[in-house]
């Protein structure tokens, strides 16, 4: 077997630390001005606190099904993802240094924010007068109620938001997302309840799951759609029936990870097996050669994958920091009964990426081949379960095979025995119960390993 010198989830970690730490300043900040921002006054003279210009969030959402009753309500409807609110006057401007701070900095996307309207016609509204403001509309979903705009002057934006503010629901900065970088090298340890994990699982992935024998079958007529950094021609990949979707600008070689992760959902030969060889994978790239992305680019992945019918979504990427335009695509596609699989990253962190960190998301962290969970793992509540993820064996492109380390391995595997599990007539709403059910109990916490380890559920 060949190995790329960075086939340790075949990411920079250094850059992807930075921007992780610079994320959460710039959500710290934010959090600082959201409260200040905006007063609302109803009838009664009773004042609240409106959240229109919302920072990232480092902690999972409290509210449990991330979306209010109304807005759940509407969605199974059919309508928009987030429901409309009452309209209510604004006593404060948002003044350019507050907007600033909450827009700009090195976790976020320069030049860009991320509009979330009230209703539908504001945000018809909003189409039609961008332009006077020298603001770009860069893509747009009716459903969601958001916006992707860039700006070039961002005193031009505050007086769009302060001229119109009745319009908006939210307003926050397009944060960087991304591939995982290595695992980091060990030391101090950033979670320091981590259990250490670092033994290779090599060939012993499907015994150690309860996947070993013929799986020729297994997945068969589920569609996954891997949103990644796009699929490669490779020995075992062929027969698999594959949609490409790109929606990144890029003319170099595509980043590896997009195969790897496919090869171990739906990969058909040895070494570079996959759990679900069955599978019809949808191959929608949100992240260009250097593993970079971004919550407008994974939102909008998701409602892509919703639209073209796919019915396991894997998200071996993340950020950390949440916007209510990926929450809100997250559960515009669980509401449309597609099961979401995330990695929960390879910071050494006690706090899941999202989209990993919301509820309803099959949230995926890494144990090695003792069971243990990995050095390198994310912990946070909410982890569903773990599986193995370190010295894992996949395809890589130029036909190469490699053995790679990370929670994208094991949130790949977990989304290969979705499929199959779906592939047997289990409901999608079943799907995370049975998976948690089966799990092999390790004794350690769930914030570490979720309900355990996985482990095929019985036919």
């Amino acid at each position: 077997m060949t190995a790329p010198s960075n086939s340790s989830d075949f990411s920079d970690a250094g850059s992807y630390r930075w921007a992780l730490v610079s994320g959460a300043l710039l959500v710290v900040v934010a959090a600082g001005v959201m409260w200040s921002l905006l007063l609302a006054q109803t009838d009664n003279r009773q004042r609240e606190n409106v959240a229109l210009l919302e920072g990232s969030r480092i902690a999972p959402l409290a509210n449990p099904a991330g979306l209010d009753e109304g807005a759940r309500a509407k969605a199974k409807a059919g309508g928009g993802a987030k429901a409309a609110s009452p309209v209510r006057p604004l006593t404060l401007r948002i003044s350019l240094e507050e907007l600033r701070a909450a827009l700009v900095g090195e976790g976020a996307v320069p030049g860009e924010v991320l509009l979330t309207f009230k209703n539908a016609k504001e945000l018809a509204d909003f189409r039609t007068r961008a332009s006077l403001y020298g603001l770009k509309m860069l893509g747009a979903d009716a459903r969601l109620l958001s916006a992707r705009v860039g700006y070039s002057d961002l005193g031009r934006l505050a007086e769009e938001l302060n001229q119109h503010p009745n319009s908006y629901e939210n307003v926050a900065a397009n944060l960087v997302a991304r591939i995982p970088g290595l695992p980091p090298p060990r030391g101090p340890q950033l979670d320091a309840s981590n259990q250490g994990g670092g033994v290779p699982v090599a060939d012993g992935l499907f015994d150690s799951i309860g996947a070993a024998g013929d799986r020729t079958g297994w997945g068969r007529n589920v569609k996954v759609a891997v949103l990644d950094s796009g699929i490669t021609d490779h020995e075992t990949l062929n027969g698999l029936r594959r949609e490409q979707i790109k929606m990144v600008d890029s003319q170099a070689a595509p980043h590896g990870h997009g195969t790897s992760m496919a090869s171990l959902i739906g990969g058909r030969v040895y070494p570079a097996e996959g759990v679900a060889p069955g599978v019809e994978l949808l191959d929608i790239w949100v992240a260009d050669a250097q593993g970079m992305s971004n919550t407008a680019l994974v939102a909008t992945g998701i409602m892509t994958a919703v639209d073209k019918g796919a019915q396991v979504i894997n998200i071996s990427l993340g950020s950390f920091g949440s916007s209510l335009m990926l929450q809100n695509a997250v559960q515009y596609a669980i509401n449309n009964g597609v099961v979401i699989v995330a990695a929960a990253g390879n910071e050494q962190l006690d706090q899941l990426a999202f989209p990993a960190a919301y509820p309803g998301v099959i949230a995926v962290g890494a144990v090695d081949n003792q069971r243990r969970q990995a050095y390198f793992s994310n912990s946070g509540k909410g982890l569903t379960l773990a599986a193995p993820g370190v010295g894992i064996i996949s395809a890589y492109p130029g036909g190469q095979v490699v053995v790679g380390s990370g929670t994208s391995q094991a949130t790949a595997i977990t989304s290969g025995a979705v499929a199959a599990l779906l592939g047997w007539g289990y409901k999608p709403s079943e799907v995370a119960k049975a998976l948690a059910q089966s799990a092999l109990a390790t004794g350690a916490p769930p914030e570490q390993v979720g309900a355990g380890v996985l482990q095929i559920p019985r036919r």
